[in-house]
């Protein structure tokens, strides 16, 4: 069950924050490896947390860290004007 909720959590805080943010709507069949990375990174940190005992459980507290994270990662790359999507 650990197994599922580290690869989905930060799966699913990536989703929301390109759809709803940013309102990325079209499908592309390419890999975005920004979102990738992002998403290793919430895998990681997932697992990281399961040693610590939260009171919320993992899955709220990575899928906010992700969702700011990836927030944060999209608007210092637009501002940079290097990710046009």
């Amino acid at each position: 069950l650990y197994l599922i909720g580290s690869v989905f959590a930060p799966l699913f805080a990536i989703l929301l924050v390109d759809f709803f943010i940013f309102k990325r709507r079209e499908i592309s069949y390419s890999i975005n490896v920004k979102n990738l990375i992002l998403w290793v990174i919430g895998f990681i940190v997932y697992r990281a947390l399961m040693s610590h005992s939260i009171v919320l459980g993992m899955t709220f507290p990575v899928m906010v860290i992700i969702g700011a994270l990836c927030f944060a990662v999209n608007k210092v790359l637009e501002v940079r004007g290097r990710w046009r999507a």
